[in-house]
């Protein structure tokens, strides 16, 4: 049987991802996750980001798949500002 892991944890992995992409540091990476599922192997996730070191510097949205060890497989990131 596989072990749910908590929304924070599925934030985190997503954050450090997202900075990469962006080369912004992990500090100033902010997720919201809006939709969440797990078929027992890969979670699907969709929601949005902020990257805000000290004032609102741009805003996206993210879908992504990560495995049961919260391994990104693929992440899709579309800047909306």
């Amino acid at each position: 049987m596989t072990t749910l892991h908590p929304s924070a944890s599925i934030r985190h992995a997503l954050e450090g991802e997202i900075a990469g992409m962006l080369g912004e540091s992990v500090l100033s990476i902010f997720v919201d996750i809006t939709e969440r599922d797990f078929d027992g192997k890969v979670y699907s996730v969709k929601g949005a980001f902020k990257v805000s070191p000290f004032f609102l510097k741009m805003e996206g949205k993210f879908d992504a798949k990560l495995d049961e060890n919260l391994k990104v497989i693929t992440l899709r990131i579309t800047e909306t500002t």
